[in-house]
């Protein structure tokens, strides 16, 4: 089975392994930093609010990133080509700016704005190459999915094992603060993207005119992909729950990156597996298999003493299931955006309107966890309404997605 897969990714187009490249290289400093950064972020103020904040400004530079200078690119006739370099360079900046700066407040505020305006910029890219070189006709989309999760994950073996001894280093045998040697080394890791930066086509948006604009407000038929994506924006509930579990069960960041390593060496292979036996037609059942497999793992940590056998047994139910849905969301993800494009210029207005979406959920939803912490003193409460709020949402995203699928008769 191995064999095969190995076969179809050399079969796979130029273009195809350039953005799996500079995917990964974006990926590996993304787990790197979201494994430790927002652990960093709770540790150093002890407050769940704060997160919460931390990460919807993260969002508010997402925002920016993707519509305003997607809005722009195309405007001005720029290629996309260049958004990889725009993004990586931004990124740079926000962690050279983490690692020389005063760790207060308003300090990891600009470090979270600036990296979230890099992750727009890169994922507005991303997204653009990934619709325009990838096609459900030609029935590679959910293979060239399962790659870029497979790289994933084994990036998720790589990551967390290098974050960790930094973080080992820097405190037993530097005998600095536990984080230092991570922050100067991750702007470093976007310096790899280099020899791939400038072997993609160029692509350059149609100009976006103002009538369709408009039609992103007036457009009834197109509600339930907006429904999808709104749902789908709630996911960085878990997110600040899951950091806030992990420290009560593990104690330090140490022993969550070395716990965080094992747990992707096991997932690599199941990602693998799935790859060979994924198609479109079991999709939207796939997810619904992850969402069980969610339910039971969240209720280990959100509903015990929060122990470390609790955690331990929440993190191998998420090895087998977060990958099963992450890869069905990614080819829905990629259809809706083609869908959001017919009748307009280009599927690129739908890529704005999808965003546009996102963020709105994520400004209620981690709006709502800010709220909920300012008047319930209890942050382990706070932790687990925001858990059940979060499952909630994705069992009625499932819906929406099958409703979605059926209608578009993508689902047989």
């Amino acid at each position: 089975m191995l064999s095969h897969v190995f076969r179809r990714f050399k079969l796979l187009s130029l273009e195809k392994k350039h953005m799996l490249f500079l995917f990964w290289v974006y990926e590996f400093a993304n787990t790197t930093s979201g494994l430790f950064v927002n652990v960093f972020v709770f540790l150093q103020t002890g407050s769940i609010a704060f997160l919460a904040l931390f990460v919807l400004v993260q969002f508010a530079g997402v925002m920016i990133g993707f519509i305003g200078i997607g809005y722009a690119i195309a405007q001005l006739q720029y290629s996309m080509k260049w958004n990889y370099l725009r993004s990586f360079s931004i990124y740079f900046l926000a962690f050279v700016w983490l690692a020389f700066t005063p760790h207060t407040t308003i300090f990891l505020l600009v470090f979270s704005f600036l990296n979230g305006l890099g992750l727009g910029i890169f994922w507005l890219g991303n997204h653009s190459y990934e619709i325009v070189y990838t096609k459900n006709g030609d029935g590679d989309r959910d293979f060239y999915s399962s790659m870029v999760q497979s790289g994933t994950q084994a990036i998720t073996i790589v990551a967390p094992l290098v974050g960790t001894i930094l973080l080992f280093l820097a405190e037993q045998v530097l005998h600095t603060e536990t984080f230092t040697l991570l922050f100067y080394v991750l702007p470093l890791i976007y310096l790899i993207s280099l020899p791939f930066l400038f072997k993609l086509p160029h692509f350059i948006p149609g100009i976006i005119s103002k009538a369709e604009v408009r039609s992103f407000f007036n457009n009834k038929k197109e509600r339930i992909v907006y429904w999808y994506y709104f749902l789908t924006g709630t996911q960085e509930l878990k997110t600040v729950a899951i950091v806030f579990f992990s420290i009560v069960a593990l104690k330090t960041a140490i022993n969550i990156g070395t716990w965080e390593t094992v747990v992707g060496v096991i997932s690599l292979f199941l990602i693998v597996l799935f790859a060979a036996i994924r198609r479109e037609e079991n999709r939207i059942s796939i997810m619904l298999y992850a969402i069980l497999g969610f339910s039971i793992a969240f209720s280990f940590v959100a509903f015990s003493d929060v122990s470390p056998f609790y955690y331990v047994a929440y993190s191998l139910i998420m090895v087998i299931f977060r990958p099963m849905y992450r890869i069905s969301q990614h080819t829905i993800d990629l259809y809706s955006m083609d869908l959001l494009g017919k009748g307009r210029s280009s599927f690129y207005v739908g890529l704005l309107y999808r965003e546009v979406m996102l963020y709105s959920a994520r400004f209620l939803t981690l709006g709502l966890v800010i709220l909920l912490a300012l008047f319930i003193k209890d942050t382990m409460l706070v932790a687990q309404i925001t858990l059940v709020i979060y499952v909630i949402s994705l069992i009625i995203n499932w819906f929406v997605a099958k409703k979605l699928l059926n209608q578009t008769s993508l689902v047989k």
